[in-house]
């Protein structure tokens, strides 16, 4: 009766006393069911069953000691098979076992109230609550007497997620979302703010909770609550999202402002950091979460909010060039006001975008690239448009190279390095997922990136038009030039003006936008140049030598040394050409004819064959004698010049250029009749120095002739061996012929016009260039009479 008494009225009236308690138990009392246990001759069973439901029971109102608690359980665990209980004894002993573990389960569904984690006693608290059930129900007295209690972990299991889903519904009950006007930004601040309570529960979930559940009862705390905020969290702010999405068409789009992008943008973070949790759960993946998806409900939202920021960044771009004075206000940038205010404007929308835009979102992606193009490309035509209404492109012959209109050029360059710089968006890497992407977004860049070379090109090349007129000037003082000046008087009064200029503009413009002035100038240049080379002919090699000479500098002062243009863009194919012109026609008239037996040289050695026949001939150096002994042996398939279909064949030999060999006279064979085939046989001598041997050019000319009787020669063909390859040039051979040096056969050729001959051509106060002139032309008219 006392044992019953005792357990019926543990709430003992002693307030305000100096009773000691132990555990919620007055000391008094315990030593009085001591002392009655002693008195009566209780086993040590009913004993320590009788101090656990005295004292469990005390857990329901106070907090108790659970260590001590523990220490009961573990007691009347081990004193169990000592004795035994009545049945009455057993059922009490059972309820107050179901009583503890259901106030404990209430407890741990109720965790965030009655363990709050920021305070370490209730950790502390828990973590006992824990280790006594678990030990309550791994042991032998509860498995006999609670036969029916599921298993701890999965009543913890359920309680957890119970209590996990009830806290999140309770955060909804104020307001409700269904309350909220779905377009405003207060529904997209309530998501955030729900979310981030969320994040807050699962981050204490991760640092306090989960380790003391998973040491006490092995249960992953963390992966049970995150799932079921997951899992709500999806269905609240997904569907919420979803619904906001369906009622865009003409909603949505007036309310887009400042403080709706900042919410959206707010509403993503809180979600990417919730769903960032993921990679703390010890077995689902990420692809089995529900928040994975989180990213496509800002889709339809994105593609709005790109229309209105396309149209607000139009505006803003408008603004800043309508307000810009082309003043730098950056000595590095080399740019005004306005590109700040574009560039600024642009990186935010990109920002936004790729925050926000699904993965593998080709649609968003791509349009963001089509914007940032656009607004881009509509700077540029502005600048553009600015710069014509300041008089830039009218041609009034006045031109000043201004700080402001480089700063113009630098701010259009700005844009295009912003454009290949910030539109490398993020590529799909799903395979089969967005294939289009990539394609589409390297058209709209491509495009864009090209459009803005044009517009900058066309500045440009404006520019160095504008100072053609100075630099012709220039031009026309080189070739104006009397040929006794100095060339570097006469090439220096262009190299100032352009040295000064150039200078200001190196300081004024980008490097980018400097290297294509110096491309745009050089081509004005190397234009004038041939203009003035072709302009009033016919001119002196003086003349030609000056041109050579201001271009020889020219190419330097562009390419300094590796700073400027490189070498192989400066040699345009204009350059080329006018430098061929120019090194031919500076050099001396004997010179010119020199080259131009150098070229027939290089034509002789490229045939094989010929339609004209073949001449053979044998030649030998005498060194010794300084003689050249030449054998003209015969000829073979030579055309028919006569009307009989034969010809009446002779061959000149002579050594050439004339001036190498002035003594060697010529001689020429017999005259062979009505032969196409003749066999000539016949051997001359020459007497030509060995220095005479190495000149440029110099060679044994064969020129075949048909001998007419009633009028003059016809030319049938020619052919030359250089003098510097002759067999016995170096060393004796030894005898003239006798040697018998190897067989010639050379194909016959006619006289090629070229630029030699055209430039010789117009020396015509040149005796001796006339005299080469007439006499090559005479092979053909048949004016070549020996």
């Amino acid at each position: 009766m006392l044992l019953t008494w005792f357990v019926e009225h543990e709430h003992l009236d002693v307030e305000g006393s100096d009773v000691e308690w132990k555990g919620g138990l007055c000391q008094p009392a315990m030593t009085i069911l001591k002392h009655h246990a002693a008195q009566t001759g209780l086993f040590p069973l009913l004993q320590a069953a009788m101090q656990w439901q005295v004292y469990s029971k005390h857990c329901f109102h106070y907090d108790v000691s659970y260590d001590h608690l523990l220490d009961l359980l573990q007691e009347l665990d081990r004193v169990w098979e000592t004795g035994t209980l009545t049945r009455q004894q057993g059922e009490a002993l059972s309820a107050t076992f179901v009583m503890f573990a259901d106030n404990s389960l209430e407890k741990i569904h109720n965790i965030r109230e009655f363990f709050p984690a920021a305070e370490p006693a209730s950790l502390q608290r828990l973590s006992g609550l824990l280790k006594c059930l678990a030990f309550l129900y791994n042991s032998k007295i509860f498995k006999q007497l609670c036969v029916n209690q599921n298993e701890l972990q999965l009543e913890i299991t359920c309680v957890i997620k119970k209590g996990t889903s009830e806290w999140y519904n309770s955060l909804l009950s104020k307001p409700k979302l269904s309350s909220i006007k779905k377009e405003s930004a207060d529904t997209l601040g309530y998501l955030s703010r729900l979310v981030a309570a969320a994040c807050s529960d699962t981050w204490q979930g991760r640092e306090y909770y989960s380790g003391i559940f998973n040491n006490c009862v092995n249960i992953d705390y963390l992966s049970l609550s995150y799932l079921q905020l997951d899992k709500l969290v999806s269905e609240d702010v997904g569907g919420t999202m979803r619904s906001m999405s369906a009622g865009l068409e003409g909603t949505l789009a007036p309310a887009m402002n400042s403080k709706t992008s900042d919410a959206l943008l707010g509403l993503h973070a809180c979600l990417d950091e919730l769903h960032a949790y993921h990679t703390s759960l010890t077995s689902k993946s990420e692809n089995d979460l529900a928040l994975s998806a989180f990213p496509t409900w800002f889709g339809p939202l994105l593609t709005k909010w790109l229309e209105m920021a396309r149209k607000k960044a139009a505006v803003r771009i408008w603004q800043a060039v309508q307000t810009d004075k082309l003043d730098r206000i950056d000595s590095q940038k080399k740019c005004s006001s306005s590109i700040d205010e574009v560039m600024n404007c642009l990186s935010l929308l990109r920002e936004f975008c790729l925050i926000l835009a699904p993965p593998n979102s080709s649609q968003q992606l791509s349009q963001l690239a089509e914007d940032m193009c656009g607004c881009i490309l509509r700077y540029t035509e502005l600048t553009k448009t600015s710069l014509q209404e300041g008089g830039y492109y009218r041609h009034d012959g006045h031109f000043d190279v201004t700080v402001q209109l480089c700063t113009a050029l630098n701010n259009v360059e700005h844009t295009r390095q912003f454009l290949l710089k910030q539109c490398q968006l993020q590529q799909p890497e799903e395979p089969g997922v967005g294939l289009q992407h990539p394609e589409q977004l390297d058209k709209a860049v491509h495009a864009a990136e090209q459009g803005i070379q044009h517009q900058l090109d066309v500045i440009v090349a404006l520019f160095a038009k504008k100072m053609e007129p100075d630099i012709k000037k220039y031009i026309k003082h080189i070739s104006l030039s009397p040929d006794s000046i100095h060339l570097d008087d006469a090439v220096s009064p262009l190299m100032k003006y352009l040295d000064d200029n150039l200078a200001l503009l190196s300081k004024s413009l980008l490097i980018e936008n400097f290297n294509r002035m110096l491309r745009a100038l050089w081509r004005v240049i190397v234009n004038l140049n041939i203009d003035a080379v072709a302009a009033d002919p016919p001119h002196s090699p003086e003349f030609f030598a000056r041109f050579h000479y201001t271009m020889q500098l020219l190419l330097q002062f562009f390419h300094a040394d590796g700073k400027g243009i490189p070498i192989h863009n400066l040699r345009t194919e204009e350059y080329m050409a006018l430098q061929v012109e120019l090194t031919q026609s500076k050099q001396s008239t004997q010179e010119l004819i020199e080259c131009y037996f150098v070229e027939m040289l290089a034509q002789q050695r490229a045939m094989e064959s010929s339609q004209y026949g073949t001449l053979t001939v044998r030649c030998v150096y005498e060194l010794v004698e300084q003689k050249l002994y030449v054998e003209v042996l015969s000829a073979s398939n030579l055309i028919a010049l006569d009307a009989n279909g034969l010809s009446d064949p002779f061959v000149i030999v002579e050594v050439c250029p004339p001036h190498v060999a002035p003594k060697a006279r010529s001689h020429k064979t017999s005259v062979k009749s009505k032969t196409l085939h003749p066999v000539f046989n016949e051997q001359f001598c020459f007497a030509v120095p060995p220095d005479c041997c190495r000149k440029k050019g110099a060679c044994i000319l064969f020129t075949v002739m048909d001998h007419d009787w009633l009028s003059r020669n016809d030319f049938a063909g020619e052919a030359c061996i250089s003098l510097a390859t002759m067999t016995g040039f170096g060393g004796h051979i030894g005898g003239a012929m006798t040697a018998r040096p190897p067989l010639f056969s050379l194909p016959l050729s006619q006289p090629q016009e070229g630029r030699v001959l055209k430039i010789l051509e117009e020396r015509v106060s040149d005796r001796e260039a006339q005299d080469f002139i007439k006499r090559r032309k005479g092979l053909i008219s048949g004016a070549l009479d020996q």
